[in-house]
């Protein structure tokens, strides 16, 4: 099938394979691009829209990052398993810097480690200058136990525009890293005490929630992620899962199966979703993959993220998106424990993420 592209090369406007993106993506959410059908391939749909096939590769590759396509070996691309979609804004990401070829360097393979000599440490110095020289006594004050509201805010719009999340500032709750996230949503949860967990798994998760005494259940997992099938067996009400960029496998769970996973906490009232999103910025090609909480419409999943990874290991700023349901309960039961990161470094994350 030939697809009728229409190209703006105009400065200012989104770049070439954005355009390409977008468009087969829309035509697949319209229902214009039905289930199975072969697209053309990178080289002749690189010839007639007169683009490097580079450009189309980036496109390409995108969508099947997100599941709307199917790269199926020797025979093409073929639009993907997809029923109900969303929509949300992206943010564009540029491919990691290559090593020289023959430069020899060590390599740091520890999951907690950061790269700190790309950090702006002139940046962060001066925000921390500026604050001081404020002599604004409420930083060294408790602050409202969720975190401040303008922190809240800013972590709000950027989910927004670099993850689709539909977070409202309210449903979020910062904390000094996810342990002690998942310490609170332990005693939110109260009577969930049956959770399952894809294997394998981020370990410190899996400890964190055998020390609640969970009942915890291990699903196997396919190309696509958690099998709903072995899901349903487990007779779990909570499922953890890392859809954007599973630990340790690396896999990145297509829509379809985001669908499913999403269909499945429908079925029961009392069924949620914690969505660890923990590293989901990186990439080495393209946009971040929208979150799952971006395309829940019932309130269904418990958004978990934290700065560590994307600044620095000791920033120790955590946050936790809870559903309406769970929100309630925090606010009725546990507002009276104290926010555990200070003013000081709220504000200190709030003017570097601006």
């Amino acid at each position: 099938m030939d697809l009728m592209i229409r190209l703006d090369t105009e400065r200012g406007c989104a770049h070439l394979y954005e355009q390409i993106y977008d468009y087969i993506k829309n035509e697949i959410k319209g229902g214009r691009l039905p289930r199975g059908e072969k697209l053309p391939s990178t080289r002749i749909l690189a010839q007639n829209l007169q683009v490097s096939r580079t450009t189309v590769d980036l496109a390409y590759g995108q969508l099947v990052s997100e599941g709307y396509l199917e790269s199926r070996p020797g025979s093409g691309y073929y639009v993907g398993n997809v029923r109900e979609l969303y929509g949300f804004d992206e943010l564009n990401r540029q491919p990691v810097r290559q090593q020289p070829a023959g430069e020899k360097y060590e390599i740091d393979f520890s999951t907690a480690a950061v790269d700190m000599e790309q950090f702006p440490f002139s940046t962060w110095r001066r925000i921390n200058r500026s604050l001081l020289s404020q002599d604004n006594s409420a930083l060294f004050s408790l602050g409202d136990p969720q975190g401040d509201y303008s922190l809240r805010e800013t972590i709000a719009s950027y989910l927004h525009s670099s993850r689709g999340a539909h977070i409202a500032p309210e449903q979020l709750v910062v904390g000094a890293g996810n342990e002690y996230l998942l310490l609170l949503l332990e005693k939110i949860l109260k009577g969930h005490r049956h959770i399952a967990l894809e294997s394998p798994t981020y370990r410190k998760a899996f400890l964190s929630f055998q020390s609640f005494d969970f009942q915890i259940s291990t699903v196997p997992m396919d190309a696509q992620g958690m099998r709903i099938d072995e899901l349903q067996k487990s007779g779990a009400r909570l499922a953890y899962v890392m859809p954007s960029h599973q630990y340790p496998t690396g896999i990145v769970m297509p829509i379809g199966r985001r669908q499913e996973l999403l269909s499945w906490a429908r079925e029961g009232q009392d069924r949620y979703i914690i969505e660890d999103d923990h590293d989901s910025e990186f990439r080495y090609k393209g946009k971040p993959i929208p979150c799952l909480q971006s395309i829940d419409s019932e309130g269904k999943v418990i958004y978990i993220g934290t700065f560590s990874k994307a600044i620095a290991p000791a920033i120790r700023i955590s946050f936790m998106a809870l559903p309406q349901p769970l929100l309630q309960i925090y606010q009725e039961h546990y507002r009276f424990f104290s926010s555990t990161v200070t003013r000081m470094d709220q504000s200190i994350l709030r003017q570097f993420l601006l």
